[in-house]
């Protein structure tokens, strides 16, 4: 008559351990999703912060025979300038809108995206450029 208390007693503990077990697993889950969103939400801001893709890239022979590289992005409100040496750190350049000159710091300006444009450097005179 002990032996079936005892049994009955096992069967509980054993039922009440996979429940355990199931929690724990369902913790550690819902802890992996967790960690997951968050590590496609921090992605999803680095590709944010990207600049868009390159439409198109022209070299310009200007009036003083200097050369300049201009990278024209997607969108039509960004470029970079990179001015004598192609390997060189570019200038970002912004628009307003579409179809608006490109500006930045120091003095910096691009009219057009074109074969020709208009192009102004800090210590320069503005002077037209063709590709």
């Amino acid at each position: 008559m002990t032996k079936l208390p005892l049994i009955a007693a096992a069967a509980v503990l054993v039922a009440l351990s996979a429940c355990n077990n199931n929690a724990a697993k369902q913790d550690a889950a819902n802890a992996a999703a967790a960690a997951n969103a968050a590590a496609a939400a921090e992605e999803a801001k680095v590709v944010a912060d990207m600049p868009p893709p390159i439409k198109t890239q022209k070299v310009y022979r200007c009036k003083d025979a200097s050369v300049i590289y201009v990278a024209f992005l997607e969108g039509d409100t960004q470029a970079t300038l990179r001015d004598g040496d192609k390997n060189a750190m570019p200038t970002a350049l912004k628009a307003e809108a579409a179809g608006k000159p490109f500006t930045a710091e120091g003095g910096y300006s691009v009219s057009g995206n074109g074969s020709a444009i208009t192009v102004e450097r800090p210590g320069k005179p503005s002077q037209a450029c063709k590709a």
